[in-house]
């Protein structure tokens, strides 16, 4: 999202990794995006700020996840996507267990 008032940019990524591999999917959201938001900030001359938003598919929530989805304007609580991501993935359980 580029804000042009404030002439920053902001780069949001989400995923909804399974098991164990929670860390691994943020360290790796990290690494893909800082060159972007390096690039961004050198093309632009302008402020960049890389948000992932991670859920794990059994309900683990990364802390300070709240406040990186107040800088989304229109953003969603943590604990919104919290239940969303839940009540999807009890959804697939059911219709893999039919």
């Amino acid at each position: 999202m580029h804000d042009k008032k404030e002439k920053t940019w902001l780069l949001i990524d989400g995923t909804i990794p399974v098991g164990s591999i929670f860390n691994i999917k943020e360290n790796g959201k990290q690494s893909k995006y800082k060159y972007l938001e390096i690039e961004l900030s050198r093309m632009w001359k302008e402020k960049t700020k890389f948000v992932p938003v991670i859920i794990g598919a059994l309900g683990k929530i990364k802390k300070g996840l709240d406040q990186n989805l107040q800088l989304h304007p229109g953003h969603q609580s943590a604990v919104d996507l919290h239940k969303i991501t839940l009540m999807t993935a009890a959804t697939i359980i059911r219709k893999v267990l039919e």
